[in-house]
């Protein structure tokens, strides 16, 4: 049995024709991307590495493509994570004008976010839609931070030279000089004497003696961003026990001649520092291990420490000793100032007072009154012999 013949109209046939030929010549074969110089700089300028800052963010690329592309074409240029993964792409720059050059330059900025070695560029087009060959891995990075960094003790903020770290005692150096809001966002590079450490957060606990320092590892572009630290020297000690000896008392009268507070680490060779309530009050002096406190001076009272460094020996301070004023009290008399004993009676005196543990002692016209030792006193017609007059005075002795 025949087939029956299918008639295609010649108008239909021809545009057919016209359409597949069109689709099978609109073709694009693209290039991987390569670095070019930048037009606004002088010389040749090539880059090996895209090192950008808030001062400098513009790099070229020349883009080759062979093939024919649609009028309403789009060249699209495409970034990888920092891995070389095209899984989300960014797009670095869009170009509509080319459709007709099969080689041009485009330029682009990086994120402030991109921070890698490995970043693969590569060109997409839209009409028709063609996806190009991945370049080369680059090291790409925005360089937030361009200044030095500053480490410190716990990130006081401070600037020792060195340190001491005590016996077995460790000591963290912390980078205090970046927002806390970026501070982790950077990879860091440490080293002690020079020696490159497996750390690279933004804080160490030190593991040994030596001179440390950081600096923010940019990769390739480290060298463009000048963030080394200041150095801070670790020295290991012998922990003293330093502690000043128990004085005789504590308790001092103005104008008091007293024995001196004494170390109990006395080496003429190691340097002390006395403080009182934190303030210096004798200098770094070697052998320096006594203090004679000036009870003249009415700033006497306070806590008393002492520093104590030197060669092989941890930097210490003391605890402190507290040193009071005997003498700055209240007394307060709780009877009259004057009073009439009678015959067959008594009256009695009595005293409030402010000091600590005090010691009481009566007298009358001068005179110590026997077992008067509280804080009050019964007389009585018997015992002054006459009535108790403005004249005959009875006095109390407080001894703190």
């Amino acid at each position: 049995m025949r087939q029956k013949r299918i008639n295609i109209p010649r108008t239909i046939l021809t545009a057919f024709l016209v359409l597949l030929t069109t689709q099978i010549s609109a073709q694009i074969a693209l290039q991987a991307p390569v670095p070019a110089d930048n037009p606004n700089l002088s010389g040749t300028n090539t880059w090996p590495r895209a090192c950008a800052d808030t001062d400098f963010n513009e790099f070229f690329v020349t883009i080759e493509w062979a093939g024919a592309a649609n009028s309403d074409n789009t060249f699209i240029l495409e970034l990888s994570d920092p891995n070389g993964s095209f899984g989300s792409p960014l797009e670095l720059s869009t170009v509509s004008d080319q459709n007709s050059n099969n080689e041009f330059t485009t330029s682009f900025i990086l994120p402030d976010n991109t921070r890698g070695a490995n970043y693969m560029m590569r060109v997409r087009s839209t009409s028709p839609a063609s996806t190009g060959t991945a370049s080369a891995g680059y090291s790409m990075y925005f360089l937030g931070f361009d200044t030095n960094l500053h480490m410190s003790p716990d990130g006081d903020g401070t600037t020792p030279g060195s340190l001491q770290a005590c016996g077995s005692t460790q000591i963290t150096l912390t980078v205090d000089n970046i927002p806390a809001a970026d501070l982790n966002t950077y990879q860091y590079s440490w080293y002690r004497s020079g020696t490159k450490l497996s750390d690279n957060g933004p804080s160490i606990v030190t593991d040994g003696t030596g001179e440390y320092f950081v600096f923010i590892d940019y990769g390739d572009c480290t060298g463009s961003a000048n963030t080394e630290s200041n150095h801070i020297i670790i020295n290991s000690g012998t922990s003293t026990g330093i502690a000043i000896n128990t004085p005789t008392t504590t308790a001092l009268c103005a104008g008091d001649t007293v024995a001196p507070l004494e170390a109990n680490v006395q080496d003429a060779t190691y340097i002390y520092t006395w403080y009182k309530d934190g303030t210096e009050i004798q200098a770094s002096q070697v052998g320096g291990f006594t203090y004679t406190i000036d009870t003249t001076d009415p700033a006497f009272v306070g806590d008393y420490t002492v520093e104590v460094k030197g060669t092989g020996i941890c930097t210490e301070t003391s605890a402190a000793v507290t040193i009071t004023n005997s003498g700055a009290f209240t007394v307060t008399r709780n009877n009259n100032a004057n009073l009439v004993v009678l015959p067959s009676q008594s009256q009695t005196l009595s005293i409030t007072t402010s000091a600590n543990s005090p010691t009481y002692e009566w007298f009358r016209n001068g005179t110590l009154i026997p077992s008067s030792n509280s804080s009050s006193l019964t007389v009585s017609q018997a015992e002054l012999t006459t009535p108790l007059l403005p004249k005959q005075e009875v006095l109390v002795h407080l001894l703190q």
